[in-house]
């Protein structure tokens, strides 16, 4: 099953995923790598395009079919499945294709966000490609560093989802699916 975003479910479902996945990896003493997971990581990289066979979209959806597939295999294992009862933390708004990869965020977040503006691929919700928006999961820890990462950001690559406008994302937003 190809992942598509623009379908609500298919986007929930991910949501819900991307947050159990963290939830159990993401560490404080770990910003750089502990949500960037062996055997996820994406076949090309979104800024600087190293493998030019896959685009954008294929990337991310490789990326969240196989979080999926590996989550639902960690659950088959274990006898009560945490979940989340609601969602924490915030989406953070990322456009791979305005990044400067100046990397002030590298510095403001402790690594959580790459020189090259990109959150770790753990964290990644869903890529509306009309709009070349990735949707990634901010822990609530780090909102703050976040927020100071946005505001370095002078190409404006970084944005929470909720000041996203136009296209599907505005849909969403109006919805409540965004926060």
């Amino acid at each position: 099953m190809t992942f598509d975003p623009t379908e609500i479910s298919a986007f929930h479902r991910s949501l819900e995923e991307t947050l159990i996945w963290c939830s159990k990896r993401f560490s404080m003493l770990d910003l750089r790598d502990s949500l960037r997971g062996y055997g996820l990581e994406p076949l090309r990289h979104l800024v600087r395009g190293d493998d030019c066979r896959f685009s954008v979209a294929e990337t991310v959806c490789r990326v969240i079919e196989l979080r999926s597939g590996r989550l639902k295999r960690e659950q088959e294992l274990d006898q009560k499945p945490w979940r989340p009862t609601k969602p924490f933390g915030r989406l953070l708004a990322v456009l791979p294709g305005i990044s400067l990869s100046h990397g002030f965020s590298y510095d403001e977040t402790g690594g959580f966000i790459d020189r090259h503006e990109i959150p770790p691929w753990d964290s990644w919700v869903a890529y509306f490609e009309h709009d070349g928006v990735l949707v990634t999961w901010v822990p609530p820890q780090l909102v703050s560093a976040v927020q100071c990462a946005i505001d370095c950001n002078a190409e404006g690559s970084l944005l929470w989802a909720t000041n996203l406008s136009g296209g599907q994302i505005a849909e969403w937003k109006e919805r409540g699916l965004l926060f």
